[in-house]
């Protein structure tokens, strides 16, 4: 999961310091560059290959399935966003204000 927290942080980096469309063209490499890398941890760890190596191997086992890495990314992102905001928003609703 490191890739996908790299383009959630170029994410909002991008877009708090960058015009729309600065944002734009920092955010779709982070999304294609977390696509690609999704496996490293996953190849460093159970096949031992380190450096270049894993993200050479980590782009070759997602060729074929990117749209579907994508859709299980944005729907992992989705699914933490919306678990925050309840959380947020409930527990304000909840707890007591301190003044």
């Amino acid at each position: 999961m490191l890739s996908s927290d790299l383009a959630i942080v170029c994410f909002f980096v991008a877009g708090r310091h960058c015009y729309p469309h600065r944002f734009f063209s920092a955010i779709v490499p982070s999304i294609i560059f977390a696509i690609w890398f999704v496996f490293v941890t996953q190849v460093l760890m159970v096949e031992g290959m380190g450096g270049t190596k894993a993200l050479t191997r980590s782009k070759t086992l997602s060729e074929g399935h990117r749209g579907r890495i994508f859709c299980i990314l944005f729907l992992v992102i989705l699914i933490m966003a919306l678990i925050n905001s309840g959380l947020t928003f409930g527990l304000a609703s909840v707890l007591p204000i301190q003044r």
